[in-house]
């Protein structure tokens, strides 16, 4: 019968992404009987500019790998791989940190205080869904020239 072969749960990979405008889901990584409910049709895109299919929405409770569970409302598109978009997690007042291994969502203030106790190297203020700096691009300091320290960190006269 086909209704005992039914999928209720679906493991996924879902990729944080500081681009994405909205969480976003593909059709194939629902579970079986997943209401996809009909909203507004909003224009989508991919990186490429060209646009991407919409289905609908889809309420979810997701469980991560500590066993603890995040709700959220995804769009249903024609997309490859799951994202959660990092401008729609801070705007529900939390924050986001990364760090080489790993992306963290953190409560509100958090990074504040992180920030309170270390100099940081960049600044990326919020335009929109996305984070920018102008910068000005200049031709790299001669071999040797140790005035100008790495993006990674201080020179090692600083």
């Amino acid at each position: 019968s086909p209704i005992l072969s039914a999928v209720e749960e679906k493991k996924i990979k879902v990729a944080a992404d500081t681009g994405a405008c909205a969480h976003c889901i593909g059709p194939d990584d629902l579970p079986d009987g997943m209401p996809v409910e009909q909203c507004p049709q909003r224009n989508f895109c991919g990186p490429d500019g060209k646009a991407i299919q919409h289905f609908g929405e889809a309420k979810m409770r997701l469980q991560q790998p500590n066993g603890g569970h995040v709700s959220v409302t995804s769009q249903v598109l024609g997309v490859s791989r799951a994202l959660h978009s990092v401008s729609m997690i801070c705007d529900k007042k939390q924050d986001m940190l990364f760090t080489q291994d790993m992306g963290y969502v953190v409560p509100k203030g958090v990074f504040d205080e992180v920030l309170s106790r270390c100099r940081h190297i960049a600044e990326y203020p919020r335009e929109g869904g996305l984070w920018v700096s102008e910068m000005t691009v200049k031709i790299p300091q001669p071999p040797g020239d140790q005035t100008a320290a790495p993006f990674a960190g201080r020179g090692r006269d600083q």
